[in-house]
């Protein structure tokens, strides 16, 4: 973190900034109510809070990119001496860009999929200068080597789609700097990527700050980044600015309980609780704090050791009894199959072996393209294979046909990083689940309908939410359904793909909390595919490391992350954000 000295004027200042939304025929709301903040020359500053809290509307507030229905109300924005809110449209096009960037959170979205990394970067040069094309170029070449994008003269002319998801970030950092401005809006810039790939893209945003004097304000969710890479921080909540401070001092003495609440919300790679502390969703709240943000309500059991954590490790705990899926030198190549090119091979498996027991929870871990995500296809029949054995309950996958495959579905149930893509959006929550629930033989319409009910009780959903589609639920309320439809087959074995990856800390907390009740009164084995291992240790008894499709470290997953044998595995442990 740089030394922050608040020598002379703040380069950006917000004061009393309130943003209301109108809504035509709707109920009008406030966004944002008078938050002030500042951000000085070289300093990187935190705005963190959860989805809703008003983080990225801050930040489309001061780049001028706020929607049509959202106007603003009170407050002002200053850069430097300026007033940006008194510039009409052609005068800010010369901020944008030129004194203040942006790094958006999607990458893959924000960038043109069908223009070159290298033309997309060097936009700022043709709407700022007047270089030639092969100083552009030149440009380019070296932002390229600044944010560390290896071989820059081949990869100019690549498309997005062949850039890894870290190397897209980084292309959209480069355009960011190029025109070095003294201030860069970095929204979510980590979201989604590998712990390692994280680690990079904060070494990339100190470097740029130290080197170039680069001011940043960080906004993020994520509590171990803000407090590894951040000078100071900002906490929102619904629209409020409830507490801020010296980062060092906001996490080792915050005062606020909505702060401290996020703090203990968040996994830990050692010594977690039974459960995790959970800030409830906003309904029911009956009084307000001395700052007029909503009461802070949370799990009362958090932290303790609960019937159900207690059936939940005694399950897992005797996982020898039955092997449920036994893997066996599992290998998988793809290959191209171009008519007018070269067939190439790519190994994305070699000699994979592991078992998974009854009541077991096994996570499996690695950077994106390790191979985690192409053994779930395989345990799932979606993708197949030739070399190696895959037994399921002592029945070899490959020999499962047609009439059996049924009741596999019913036993093996999937719940996937986005719920969004995995449901029907013309069909009701309601829907989808009764046609899940009917996987079960011999059930009429009364009891399918009550088994529904029942279950959405049990995720903890509201009974008005099952005649709802699946756009008008939260992420959280959506990854809960999810989970409620693959339950309902009641299956021995649920496979969970980045299952938390995209929620606040929060929700997150909700989400593992309610996955180890669910697996008390249930008693399913879980095999969780993910980058975050402060989730793992939390939810799982055994871990297996991955790199490059092969195993190169597996076993109890205290034993592992405590002494981590392979430099892997080492690396992997040390990136994450504490």
């Amino acid at each position: 973190m740089n030394k922050s000295l608040h020598h002379g004027h703040p380069l950006l200042r917000v004061e009393k900034l309130s943003i209301q939304n109108f809504r035509s025929g709707g109920e009008d709301s406030k966004i944002l109510d008078e938050i002030s903040f500042d951000v000085f020359p070289g300093e990187i500053v935190g705005l963190i809070g959860e989805s809703g809290s008003g983080k990225t509307i801050s930040s489309k507030a001061i780049l001028r990119m706020l929607p049509h229905s959202m106007k603003i109300t009170n407050g002002s924005i200053s850069f430097k001496d300026t007033d940006l809110l008194s510039l009409n449209d052609r005068q800010y096009e010369k901020f944008r860009g030129k004194s203040i960037a942006l790094i958006p959170q999607d990458a893959l979205h924000a960038l043109n999929p069908v223009q070159k990394i290298g033309t997309q970067v060097a936009e700022p040069f043709s709407i700022h200068g007047d270089l030639t094309k092969k100083e552009k170029k030149s440009k380019v070449f070296e932002l390229f080597s600044r944010v560390n994008i290896t071989n820059p003269e081949n990869r100019y002319d690549n498309y997005p789609h062949e850039f890894s998801g870290g190397m897209q970030q980084r292309a959209l950092t480069a355009s960011a700097i190029a025109l070095k401005p003294p201030l860069i809006i970095a929204d979510e810039p980590t979201t989604a990527l590998d712990v390692t790939i994280q680690a990079r893209i904060v070494d990339l945003i100190r470097n740029l700050s130290r080197e170039l004097g680069i001011s940043f304000l960080f906004i993020s969710h994520d509590l171990g980044l803000i407090s590894n890479l951040c000078d100071r921080v900002y906490v929102m909540r619904y629209g409020k600015i409830i507490e801020s401070g010296n980062t060092e001092t906001i996490f080792k003495t915050a005062s606020h309980p909505y702060t401290l609440a996020l703090m203990n919300s968040r996994p830990k790679l050692l010594e977690n609780p039974h459960r995790l502390t959970t800030i409830e969703a906003d309904n029911g709240y009956k009084r307000s704090d001395e700052n007029g943000t909503k009461a802070i309500i949370v799990d009362p059991k958090a932290g303790s050791t609960n019937q159900a954590s207690r059936l939940s490790n005694k399950a897992t705990s005797n996982h020898e009894s039955k092997v449920l899926f036994e893997v066996k030198n599992l290998s998988k190549t793809y290959s191209n199959n171009g008519f007018f090119s070269k067939k190439n091979y790519q190994k994305a498996l070699t000699n994979v072996n592991f078992k998974l027991a009854l009541g077991e929870n096994l996570g499996i871990v690695g950077e994106s393209g390790s191979g985690k995500t192409t053994i779930l296809r395989i345990l799932l029949k979606l993708t197949p294979y030739k070399e190696g054995s895959v037994d399921f309950s002592g029945k070899e996958l490959n020999e499962i046909r047609l009439e059996q495959l049924k009741d596999f579905r019913r036993n093996v149930q999937p719940v996937f990083q986005d719920p969004y893509s995995t449901f029907n959006p013309r069909f009701s929550i309601k829907s989808s689940l009764e046609l899940a629930c009917k996987l079960s033989p011999d059930k009429n319409e009364s009891r399918v309908n009550s088994e529904v009910k029942e279950m959405f009780n049990l995720v903890g959903l509201d009974q008005q939410l099952l005649h709802s589609f699946p756009h008008q639920l939260s992420g959280g309320q959506r990854q809960r359904a999810a989970i409620a439809r693959a339950l309902l087959c009641r299956p021995k074995i649920l496979l969970m793909d980045e299952p938390t990856s995209a929620l606040d800390v929060s929700i997150q907390a909700q989400v593992l909390n309610l996955i180890k009740d669910l697996q008390a009164q249930f008693k399913f084995s879980i095999i969780i595919v993910t980058h975050d291992l402060p989730v793992v240790s939390f939810l799982c008894n055994r871990i297996l490391v991955m790199k490059d499709g092969k195993v190169v470290e597996t076993g109890e997953t205290g034993t592992i992350i405590k002494s981590p044998s392979h430099d892997y595995t080492k690396n992997l442990i040390q990136s994450v954000p504490i």
